[in-house]
């Protein structure tokens, strides 16, 4: 049977068992956990992948598979085989950026000849806390390539705010652990630490809509759609109150499967309908699913990953009021650690299984349905990495397998060529990884308090998101929602939505004469040509509202952000006037209004609002700064001397001075004059309290 090629899995978040009564950042036990130096645990043994043969699997670890599964080959063929342009992510516009590789010419490896004989060896070198691996390749042509992340504060603007995008933040009372939007992106699932259970959010308002009750720490969430159906008590179904089923595994060792019905008019919005137990801490848990299609085979399977090492499955068949009856538990796998990550992926002959461990060990098998049961059939590919693996996933068809943990490295693994082919460096651990809807974006959640965005076609970094704590999950829901786990007790949800040209041509000015302008809420924008000003509306297709006609050439123009003053405009020019407007919406159509024009000096080049909108400041070719002031329209002090002509200036942002609090105003104006400096100005004493100096010319 072929099955549709595309990503399935879940990255869990694993703990100490002790996590439960204890922060993270806290917790010895947790660094123990991620640093690999516990001396008396023997670790597992690199396995050689050179061979074509499936890997030998150790009898003493493996001895409950049987000689007699059915196997598939030991190299899937994937399409990556026929067409690598399939594992391009979609909308993506690949460019060239990566280093030490000679991507032409493994690809054309791949599409025309079998893989070569690869060996594989691994170096550690530990210093203290620290450890280093190195990994050396040996056969056909370098396909390793390696781009660093460097971490810092997001400065690209998001869905009309203006600072990281941010539409809210839910504060839980318990520690978040894990958090799962359902299929259909309704309902956001939040697990918590010790018995702060699980919260249901709908999503439109992201009210709370319920809670789940639970004894221990929530280690584990994954949706999956319900395959039986759902009747009323008249036998009829409702499309809009179609069940889903919520797993949640806990470290109490218990793994619950609900079926969540929102809006339903008959039913109960949660009900618990199997509770199974397991040996040791639920560490990692997923269905077995196609994370791309949300495709789940018949009969459903949930694989849990335990403390011990052990693998399970649970198998389930007939209808849901028979779930328990015609339920079962399997061991399918089994490591020597705690397995910390699971991810299934859907490829041309079957489904392959791949399993992270806390020393660092990943393991992909061939999941195949035998006599109605789920079983590991061939081992395909090992790999041994310093520290725990924390996170693992396929991508959209299944061609690579995407693993990040402790070593601060994101391995990107061809699973045709079952080899290391792109590795993605970022500044922590990293505790979770997830792929947008379209699958043209990745994101990285690590312990260094940073989401990363990768673009999948060029492998690097397009956005960072800086949080107050570790990212240890996120989740994407649809309309371009993320949710992440931002903090000990917070999750914070952030609009994501690439910037697309809408194919437009608008005429403005050109050279030093051109400057533009976005209303606070992004609908109006303001450009200069020539002598005049032009005002479009976004909302109606950039359609024109206004020309402000001037004496001469405008040089700038600039509108306010202050709260309740957003609606006003400044423009200056070479006629040497400071000329205020105000857009104002009556009866559906807009208004501009003149409110003041006031003569500085000839040439002005520049203006600007103060942070708060009481004050405009503005400079030019006479080498001096006029402030003022908004509601008088007189100038608030002398004109200060520059040293130099105006050519920019700029006010600190309103979140910038809510984030410095009193200090803002000592650094509140910055300008430039033409020279290797800035100027920063303190808008209490109107005199420059810093200068900021680089090689060559500061030009903005």
């Amino acid at each position: 049977m072929v099955l549709p090629a595309a990503v399935a899995g879940v990255a869990g978040h694993a703990l100490c068992g002790v996590v439960a009564q204890t922060t993270c950042d806290e917790c010895q036990n947790c660094f123990d956990f991620d640093s690999n130096i516990t001396s008396n645990q023997t670790q597992p043994q690199h396995q050689d992948t050179s061979s074509k043969n499936p890997i030998p699997i150790d009898d003493s670890t493996r001895t409950f598979q049987q000689a007699n599964k059915p196997a598939i080959p030991t190299k899937p063929k994937t399409s990556l085989g026929a067409n690598r342009q399939e594992s391009v992510a979609l909308f993506a516009h690949p460019i060239v950026t990566r280093v030490e590789t000679n991507e032409d010419a493994s690809e054309n490896d791949v599409e025309q000849n079998s893989p070569q004989k690869l060996k594989t060896s691994i170096h550690h070198q530990k210093d203290g806390d620290d450890s280093v691996v190195e990994v050396d390749y040996e056969g056909g042509d370098s396909t390793v390539a390696s781009n660093q992340v460097v971490s810092g504060k997001s400065e690209f603007f998001i869905d009309g705010n203006f600072h990281y995008g941010k539409v809210r933040d839910i504060e839980t009372q318990h520690f978040c652990y894990n958090i799962k939007f359902n299929l259909d992106s309704t309902i956001l699932a939040i697990g918590m630490n010790n018995t702060g259970g699980v919260l249901l959010y709908e999503t439109k308002t992201f009210s709370l809509l319920h809670t789940i009750e639970r004894d221990d720490t929530v280690s584990a969430l994954d949706w999956a759609d319900n395959p039986f159906p759902d009747n009323d008590e008249e036998g009829t179904t409702h499309d809009d109150e179609r069940s889903q089923l919520l797993a949640v595994g806990g470290f109490d060792g218990v793994v619950t499967i609900y079926s969540v019905v929102k809006g339903s008019r008959t039913k109960d919005l949660v009900t618990a309908i199997y509770d199974v137990r397991v040996k040791t801490d639920v560490m990692s848990m997923a269905f077995v699913k196609d994370n791309a299609t949300n495709y789940a085979p018949h009969p459903l399977a949930l694989v849990i990953g335990e403390m011990d090492g052990t693998v399970s499955l649970l198998l389930t068949d007939g209808e849901l009021n028979q779930f328990a009856s015609k339920s079962k538990m399997t061991k399918i796998d089994e490591h020597q650690n705690e397995v910390l990550a699971v991810a299934f992926g859907f490829v041309e002959d079957g489904i392959i299984m791949a399993t992270g461990t806390k020393y660092g060990l990943v393991r992909v098998s061939a999941l195949v349905l035998h006599n109605g049961e789920w079983k590991v059939s061939d081992l395909l590919f090992e790999y041994l990495r310093t520290g725990a693996i924390r996170a693992l996933r396929f991508n959209h068809d299944s061609t690579s397998l995407i693993v990040g943990g402790y070593d601060k490295t994101v391995l990107l693994v061809d699973t045709y060529l079952w080899k290391v082919v792109h590795e993605i460096h970022v500044d922590g651990t990293v505790n979770t990884i997830e792929f947008d809807p379209f699958h043209r974006y990745l994101l990285l959640g690590t312990r260094s308090k940073i989401l990363t965005v990768i673009d999948t076609s060029t492998h690097h970094p397009i956005k960072t998101f800086q949080t107050l704590g570790w990212v240890t999950c996120v989740t994407w829901g649809g309309d371009s929602m993320i949710a992440m786990r931002s903090d000990d007790k917070t999750v914070s949800l952030i609009k994501f939505e690439p910037i697309q040209s809408l194919g437009l041509i608008l005429e403005s000015s050109r050279g030093e004469e051109c400057s533009m302008s976005w209303s606070y809420d992004g609908r109006f924008l303001a450009r200069t040509h020539k002598n005049e000003v032009i005002i479009n509306d976004s909302k109606k297709e950039f359609e024109e509202v206004s020309r402000l006609g001037q004496n001469d050439s405008v040089r700038d123009v600039k509108f306010c952000y202050a709260e309740g003053k957003r609606e006003r405009l400044a423009i200056v020019g070479n006629d040497g006037f400071v000329r205020l407007f105000q857009l104002r919406i009556s009866v559906g159509r807009i208004h501009v209004e003149p409110l003041a024009s006031i003569f500085l000096e000839p040439n002005l080049w520049s203006v600007c609002w103060s942070t708060d909108g009481e004050t405009i400041i503005a400079g030019g070719k006479g080498e001096m700064l006029h402030f003022i002031c908004t509601k008088t329209y007189k100038p608030l002090h002398e004109p200060m001397k520059t040293g130099g002509r105006v050519k920019t200036i700029d006010s600190l942002s309103q979140a910038a001075q809510s984030d410095l609090g009193d200090f803002s105003t000592s650094i509140g104006l910055a300008i430039t004059v033409g020279q290797n400096m800035a100027q920063i100005f303190d808008m209490n004493t109107y005199e420059s309290s810093m200068e900021i100096t680089r090689k060559r010319t500061v030009r903005c």
